[in-house]
């Protein structure tokens, strides 16, 4: 394994980048429901549609069951947002903390059992400008089909391209979003000049239904339903977040003789919406669009197909409509715009208000209570959810019991598909393809949260817990690890002052996983968790590069309550870290392997180290040809490189590994943000 430090290259730069004032962090929410309260996320509008500021609590009334309650807690939410032009995505940092201020939560439900081939292309396009123009830094968005086939999902994460990648593996399935015996549709028509279709449907087919396509119609009606109830119990267990679906769809057409059970599924998802405080957006990506036979037939058949695809879609506009109202969200129907709708979701997840109040019923039965919010001003309108689920106590310890999760003080955390503020963690998940554990998990804990009044306490220790949820969303086995806190004055002064590193090991799958790492301190009970994406690549995927490991001649400040002596040798002898700001007198070092699976044969790789800086200006690029000196095709090698920093001027720069195997025109690169600062006086 040859090193590689490029102070050489560095010295001769003329760097004049200056560091950039990181922007104003937004007001997040502060309200947070407790055991016995109930909280209701309100949107306030005026007769233009625009979002109402400055109301108080005194101006709402709230009603349970009719019964005036009275406001307890209050909090008015205002995150600021900009709307954008568009343009690439950035990646997030490899590095994942739970220190972020709370922001807007989003899931892009896409019905796919409910959405046509044809408009394929516009809920994709749709659904990745929400992502360029509306998302925000610091919210979390996740990506879900109702059929779960295609590889379309994609946990909660503020790593936008992760779910760019998700949106564009969408793939409509649909034609039986109508009742059987509806006419089907035939392919969309043109766009026009704001970007977006104007629709006609054909292909009348009348007949009676089958008892197949009956069977499909109702499978694939329950697996929306059951996607959209899934959902919302799925972010249940997060507060103080407005928490909103977009729900693509052509929806339901619920037949007004419901014999079979669907409107009690639909209340089912309101019921769970309502016990989550989950807002559903509906977008049916059909816009406008008209029915125009394309076969022969006589008027009374044309009249009558033409009555029957009207009276389906005014049904599936109404499930739509329904699910949306109910739940304090609104229906994009009938409209070719879609930018209106996005922004008026980004509008209300910006700015809103948080009412609580306690229940007089104090029964955890499970029940559905209704609940009226209104506002005293007149001329103003309010959207909340239409009332909520009080917990079922029974039914929680039944699925507490049955989760493959784990059990103890960490569970409640490890259940959240968030991060959690409380003990500050940052944490890293290095997959190294070819390794026995082929990933390794870094977890610093802040040193704030380990400074103790006096002596350390004999029993202090720290309280590690993984679990890894797969892109199908099943949730693997668990890893627990435990630390004690060092009790001698010199090593608890160390602690004190820097903080402890933990580290783990464990093996994971080809494919895309979320490890939910949460840590809890023994003795106060601080805990929190954060969330880290990682991919395994298969073994035979061609040329790979893994994640890169950073270190640095501070790195060793921190103390290892466990250690990867393997890892800290290719790293020149010093551990891997989190941090990502170093001192201009320090060196930062970085350790890749590369696999070249896909060769038949040897051929050279060559590897190249590339510095750009905060304007995306290479600065450095260093080549390394045949890199892996003849290494067998399937085997891995080693890139690593020291990098001195004294050279560089303050400010923020990203460190790019890239990789081309002979004669493949691909590359294959990895991408570590870094800030240099001043060093210390």
């Amino acid at each position: 394994m040859k090193r590689l430090v490029l102070a050489a290259a560095l010295a001769v730069l003329p760097f004049a980048t200056a560091a950039q004032a990181p922007p104003p962090a937004p007001q997040g929410p502060t309200l947070r429901a407790s055991v016995d309260q109930v909280v209701v996320d309100v949107v306030v509008t005026d007769e233009g549609g625009k979002v109402v500021t400055g109301l108080t609590a005194a101006d709402f009334e709230i009603r349970e069951r009719d019964q005036p309650q009275t406001v307890a807690t209050f909090a008015e939410v205002s995150l600021p947002f900009t709307i954008r032009s568009g343009g690439e995505l950035t990646a997030a940092s490899d590095v994942r903390s739970n220190t972020e201020d709370d922001g807007r939560l989003y899931v892009l439900l896409l019905d796919d059992y409910h959405v046509g081939i044809d408009l394929t292309a516009l809920v994709r396009e749709t659904g990745r400008e929400f992502l360029r123009r509306h998302v925000q830094p610091g919210d979390l968005v996740a990506v879900v089909t109702t059929s779960g086939l295609g590889g379309t999902r994609q946990e909660l994460t503020s790593d936008l391209p992760r779910a760019d990648a998700a949106i564009q593996a969408f793939i409509g399935r649909g034609g039986a979003s109508r009742a059987p015996g509806a006419p089907g549709r035939a392919a969309t028509a043109g766009r026009n000049a704001d970007r977006l279709a104007t629709r006609q449907t054909s292909a009348f087919g009348i007949g009676d239904p089958t008892e197949d396509s009956m069977a499909e119609f109702l499978d694939r009606a329950r697996a929306s339903f059951d996607s959209l109830r899934r959902t919302a119990d799925a972010l249940a267990s997060v507060s103080g977040r407005r928490k909103t679906v977009l729900f693509f769809s052509e929806g339901v057409a619920i037949p007004a003789n419901d014999d079979r059970g669907l409107n009690a599924d639909l209340q089912a998802v309101v019921g769970a919406a309502a016990r989550a405080n989950v807002a559903v957006y509906a977008l049916d990506p059909r816009g406008l669009q008209h029915v125009a036979p394309d076969t022969a037939g006589s008027a009374a058949e044309l009249s009558a197909a033409l009555l029957t695809a009207t009276q389906q879609r005014i049904l599936a506009a109404a499930m739509l409509r329904d699910v949306a109202e109910r739940t304090g969200g609104t229906a994009s129907i009938d409209r070719n715009d879609t930018l209106t709708p996005l922004r008026r979701v980004v509008e209300e997840s910006s700015h809103y208000y948080m009412l609580g109040y306690v229940s007089p019923d104090a029964r955890r039965d499970g029940r559905y209570r209704s609940i009226d919010v209104r506002v005293k001003r007149p001329g103003l309108q309010v959207r909340a959810r239409k009332g909520y689920l009080e917990p079922d106590d029974k039914a929680a310890r039944k699925a507490r019991d049955k989760s493959p999760e784990p059990k103890g003080p960490l569970a409640d955390l490890i259940r959240r598909p968030v991060p959690t503020a409380g003990l500050t963690l940052r944490a890293q998940a290095i997959v190294l393809p070819l390794s026995r554990n082929n990933v390794r998990v870094v977890v610093e804990v802040a040193p704030e949260a380990l400074r103790f009044d006096g002596a350390v306490p004999r029993n202090a220790a720290l309280d590690l817990v993984i679990v890894p949820v797969g892109s199908d969303g099943q949730v693997g086995s668990s890893i627990e690890g435990h630390a004690t806190l060092p009790t001698s004055p010199q090593d608890a002064a160390v602690v004190r002052e820097h903080g402890l590193r933990l580290l783990e090991q464990l093996t994971l799958a080809p494919g895309g996983h979320q490890l939910r790492i949460a840590v809890r301190e023994s003795v106060r009970g601080l805990a929190g968790s954060v969330l880290c994406e990682v991919v395994v690549p298969e073994p035979k995927g061609g040329l790979t590069l893994s994640s890169v490991a950073i270190s640095s001649r501070q790195a060793g400040r921190i103390p290892s309550a466990t250690r990867d002596e393997a890892l800290e040798t290719a790293l020149g002898g010093r551990p891997p870290t989190t941090a990502r700001s170093f001192q201009t007198d320090d060196v930062m070092s970085a350790y890749a392997e590369v696999i070249d699976a896909g060769a038949t044969s040897v051929r050279a790789v060559d590897v190249s180290t590339v510095i750009r800086d905060a304007a995306g200006k290479e600065l450095v690029r260093s080549p390394q040809p045949n890199a892996n000196q003849n290494v067998a095709a399937g085997r891995s090698f080693a890139y690593v490189v020291d990098l001195p920093l004294k050279t560089l001027a303050p400010g923020r720069y990203t460190l790019r590994v890239e990789a081309r195997a002979q004669g493949a025109a691909a590359v294959v690169a990895r991408d570590v943000p870094f800030e240099v600062r001043s060093a210390a006086p």
